[in-house]
């Protein structure tokens, strides 16, 4: 009988503790599916890149290739001048840049060389117009005089002729163009009369030695007063020297039309 009553005792325990332990069991099996089903069902919260399609690729290239003023396309356009802006251009190289530069642009004292294997770099088309466009900016202070002559279009066709040059001998002049004028004449008398002694605040100095006698010229770069000239729009030149004076009137001979 004692033994009955302990099998009964021992069951009765064994009984609540297995209900006690039941739902933190089956909170586990819930937690589990929970966990289970949120796994199935969530969402990536970064939205997965697509590749562009060919289409868009190419219609992004043309969009940025038009965007570009440097592109292949601009710059052909740019690049192109006709036979008269080639001259005009080169005959603007030869009265404004050659006295410094030298015609082949090999350089001098008074310029360095642009072309050749003296020269330091290659400019191109777009550096060129910017300097051309401001001599004064660029440390070229003395070259305002030679560009005021010219306009910006003419300013941008010298640029790409120029910059289409890769050696010296590219430069080309005929044995009976005119010779640029001597750096003296582009220092100081360019700015009234032009880098082509073609005029401007002063008078227009070709043919000047059908006008004027050689030795008259000379004299009157030194001092104009003493040949006659009243006007005082001329300064006198007397601290160039008398080989200087000459070389310049030696330059206005060729001057013939």
């Amino acid at each position: 009988m004692q033994r009955l009553k302990l099998f009964c005792l021992a069951s009765f325990i064994s009984v609540g503790l297995l209900l006690h332990s039941w739902p933190t069991q089956a909170d586990n099996l819930q937690e589990k599916a929970n966990s289970t089903s949120e796994k199935k069902t969530a969402k990536p919260l970064v939205k997965p890149q697509t590749k562009p399609s060919a289409k868009s690729q190419i219609r992004s290239s043309k969009s940025s290739k038009s965007a570009n003023p440097s592109s292949s396309a601009a710059n052909s356009l740019q690049v192109e001048l006709s036979e008269e802006q080639n001259k005009a251009a080169l005959k603007n190289w030869v009265f404004l840049c050659a006295p410094c530069h030298t015609v082949q642009a090999t350089g001098t004292e008074n310029g360095p060389a642009l072309l050749g294997e003296k020269a330091r770099k290659r400019f191109t088309v777009v550096e060129l117009k910017r300097i051309f466009a401001a001599p004064e900016d660029h440390g070229l202070s003395e070259a305002i005089p030679a560009f005021r002559k010219l306009n910006q279009k003419q300013r941008e066709e010298l640029a790409i002729w120029f910059s289409k040059l890769k050696k010296p001998e590219d430069i080309v002049v005929t044995v009976d163009s005119v010779k640029p004028p001597p750096f003296i004449f582009v220092q100081n008398c360019a700015g009234c009369h032009a880098p082509d002694a073609t005029g401007g605040i002063g008078p227009n100095l070709h043919n000047v030695l059908k006008r004027r006698e050689r030795t008259e010229i000379i004299k009157l770069i030194a001092d104009p007063r003493s040949v006659g000239i009243k006007s005082n729009v001329m300064p006198s030149f007397e601290e160039l020297s008398e080989e200087e004076r000459t070389e310049i009137t030696n330059w206005l001979s060729t001057l013939t039309e």
